[in-house]
């Protein structure tokens, strides 16, 4: 029988645990994000901007983007919510990889989808999925400091764009240098301005939350460079310091 793959997110019966809102969020979310959206950060990588290669990149950034929407909207879902909403999607990434398997529902694809659909990107993606949302519920399940941290989101997702950054260049990412002006150049800046960029285009509501400028970018780079590392859980070059 054949199965149309569009009609997948839907459920016939509603949720009483308000799970399909969290879901439809989170494809309402992830339409903000065309594959044409990620061709600039793929050029600033030095990558093909092929369908295949975008797709790939997609996955990689698309978990940070989403966190640092729920961390900075006004409508930032409570702390039990979000883990709630987090263990969702971990064990939902978790039953995709483990149904590979003989009888799984990936044997019911043809063979030709099935070879596309799960090679070795794929199953990473998927993973790394499942394990970003794994970390984030274990810092969001620490004891609460005493309220939401102040404009923390910029050193958040440079943090996790330094791990992004490693894994795709399989190079460390090193600290922007000044050219001159209020000009910033080195293959990690150009990543990030190209995010940057990317963010402040489709998803206009957190822009509160970043730097103004490309140069405050750099600058924020720059001035925050050791802490950003540590927090990527990188030691900082000895070059970078």
């Amino acid at each position: 029988m054949n199965r149309s793959v569009r009609s997948e997110p839907r459920r016939d019966m509603s949720d009483p645990d308000g799970d399909d809102e969290w879901i439809k969020d989170r494809i309402a979310f992830e339409a903000r994000f065309p594959l044409a959206a990620f061709e600039p950060i793929a050029k600033a990588l030095r990558k093909s901007t092929g369908p295949r290669s975008l797709q790939a990149l997609r996955g990689w950034l698309l978990p940070h983007f989403y966190f640092l929407h729920l961390n900075c909207t006004g409508n930032e879902p409570t702390r039990d919510e979000r883990i709630k909403g987090l263990i969702k999607l971990r064990e939902a990434a978790t039953t995709l990889i483990s149904s590979a398997g003989i009888g799984g529902i990936w044997m019911e694809l043809t063979g030709g989808v099935l070879k596309a659909a799960w090679d070795g990107q794929f199953k990473a993606t998927v993973q790394r999925l499942a394990d970003e949302a794994d970390e984030q519920i274990r810092k969001l399940s620490k004891p609460d400091r005493g309220g939401r941290p102040s404009k923390d989101a910029f050193r958040q997702l440079s943090s996790d764009l330094v791990r992004v950054y490693e894994g795709l260049k399989g190079e460390p990412a090193r600290k922007p240098h000044w050219i001159a002006g209020s000009v910033y150049g080195g293959d990690f800046f150009e990543f990030a301005e190209a995010v940057w960029c990317c963010l402040r285009t489709h998803l206009p509501d957190v822009q509160n939350e970043l730097p103004g400028t490309a140069s405050a970018l750099g600058d924020g780079l720059r001035r925050n460079w050791v802490s950003i590392r540590k927090q990527a859980g990188e030691k900082p070059l000895a070059l970078d310091k």
